[in-house]
């Protein structure tokens, strides 16, 4: 696990989401996911750019690990009634 890398990885996925550049940022996060499995934030942040993309699916599950880190992350709970709401 490298928490400092994965929070590198992290705040360049946020640049480029920022940017616009949303498929991108998914890569950014990933790579954090991958040095941090625990990296709750990028869990979220790669569910909102699936979510932005259309892919409600891919962001629940996305959430749902979020929540599985942190089961008391408002963000993360919101975040997934959306998602639910986009596919009802």
């Amino acid at each position: 696990m490298h928490p400092h890398l994965a929070e590198a990885y992290d705040n360049k996925g946020l640049a480029l989401a920022n940017l616009g550049r949303k498929e991108e940022a998914i890569e950014f996060f990933t790579r954090a996911i991958e040095l941090d499995p625990n990296h709750i934030e990028s869990f979220i942040w790669k569910g909102d750019m699936l979510f932005d993309l259309e892919k409600f699916e891919e962001a629940l599950e996305c959430y749902d690990r979020a929540l599985e880190i942190d089961d008391t992350s408002v963000m993360a709970w919101i975040h997934k009634s959306f998602a639910h709401d986009r596919l009802n």
